[in-house]
């Protein structure tokens, strides 16, 4: 019976092999610490993509309806703010920390 078991068997190598992967990738890797958030004001249309993107709330619209980092302490560099910004409003400027930190 090749049918269902062997399908079965090559799903889970692939989920191992997808563990694996993620696992290696991550090992060794210095850790990004943000150096600067730049947001450029004027090419900022306050459409809050960036804000509603950010897993760590930094960002928020101002009275002017303008993006601001509010929380740069928190952001973990991820750069969704960056390149889902429709704008090009936003640049994100990391230094590698050290694997201890």
């Amino acid at each position: 019976m090749q049918g269902g078991g062997e399908g079965t068997r090559n799903h889970v190598n692939h989920n191992y092999l997808r563990l694996q992967f993620q696992v290696n990738r991550n090992k060794g890797m210095a850790k990004k610490v943000l150096r600067e958030l730049r947001i450029n004001r004027d090419w900022c249309k306050g459409c809050g993509i960036c804000v509603s993107f950010c897993p760590k709330q930094v960002l928020e619209l101002d009275s002017k309806e303008k993006a601001v980092a509010v929380r740069p302490e928190d952001c973990i560099c991820c750069m969704l703010c960056e390149l889902r910004c429709p704008d090009l409003a936003i640049e994100v400027l990391i230094d590698q920390g050290s694997d201890n930190e």
